[in-house]
């Protein structure tokens, strides 16, 4: 999720980060977070956002974000997908090159 442009983040704002965080986590999947607002990453901290989420989640850009969840994505999902919607996905076990279509 990135939070360009989001300056303030309140209780409730925390509150539903948290709940989507744990939500991915029940599910089998991760959540990435990517800002380098300092107010925010403050509010983040305090609200103890970060505790839940984990250092190796929060990234400084969306493209690290998606690097990092497409790395962590489960290969034997990513095998069967035709979508490929990431350029990382090329790296990702099962991708076929267009010659090989």
């Amino acid at each position: 999720m990135g939070l360009k442009g989001l300056w303030k983040i309140d209780m409730s704002g925390a509150g539903l980060l948290l709940k989507e965080i744990r939500r991915a986590r029940k599910a089998g999947a991760d959540f990435h977070i990517s800002t380098t607002n300092a107010p925010s990453l403050r509010i983040l901290k305090r609200l103890h956002v970060f505790d839940e989420l984990g250092s190796d989640n929060l990234h400084n850009n969306k493209g690290e974000a998606i690097a990092a969840a497409v790395a962590g994505a489960d290969d034997n999902i990513c095998k069967d997908c035709k979508l490929r919607v990431f350029l990382e996905c090329a790296q990702k076990s099962g991708h076929r090159n267009e010659t090989q279509q």
